[in-house]
């Protein structure tokens, strides 16, 4: 017997906000683009990272666009995009709900939730490391060190983990993105 997910995918794009370069006046734009769908491939059940297994886990992905404007231009040109969390901090000038309360406004405390969740949840069924491992496993990895978990025996990066996704993300997506982004969306168990 098959079964099929009755996870639909959402997608929204936010404008976050914009900064001006000291230099040379340019301004640069910075939206973000937020992704919430069922994990591939679906009707599997997968490891998480505290070793436990969930079926049909959401995934939640996190994407950036870069739009540049040079000083005394309306044009805006393409900057660049992908993982810009790091770029998160350099908005100074915050978008806000229009006149009509469309949009969301933004502000420093909202950016630094988005910039923690973005670290914390983006691709949350790719984990390489499971929960009890140091939080430099990756470095330790990379350094050709052996990193493994000292409770199962699991080695970092031997299979993708999944870190299901909490109500408390859920709460914090539907206050940085819309309840409707998250309608309908139940926790990961």
């Amino acid at each position: 017997m098959t079964t099929t997910s009755t996870k639909r995918k959402r997608e929204v794009r936010v404008r976050i906000g914009d900064w001006t370069s000291p230099s040379s006046g340019e301004v640069s734009r910075l939206v973000v683009h937020a992704e919430l769908g069922p994990s591939r491939p679906e009707g599997r059940t997968h490891q998480t990272v505290d070793h436990g297994e969930v079926t049909d886990p959401w995934r939640l992905s996190l994407t950036g666009d870069i739009r540049c404007r040079r000083a005394g231009s309306s044009h805006w040109g393409d900057g660049g995009g992908g993982q810009i969390a790091d770029y998160l901090p350099l908005v100074t000038a915050f978008a806000q709900a229009d006149e009509n309360g469309a949009g969301l406004g933004w502000d420093a405390n909202r950016v630094l939730g988005l910039r923690r969740l973005w670290q914390d949840w983006h691709l949350n069924d790719c984990k390489a490391a499971c929960s009890h491992m140091p939080p430099d496993a990756h470095a330790r990895w990379e350094a050709k060190e052996a990193v493994v978990c000292p409770e199962t025996g699991y080695s970092y990066g031997s299979a993708w983990l999944v870190k299901p996704l909490t109500g408390e993300v859920l709460i914090a997506l539907a206050g940085l993105f819309g309840p409707e982004f998250v309608q309908d969306v139940t926790p990961d168990a």
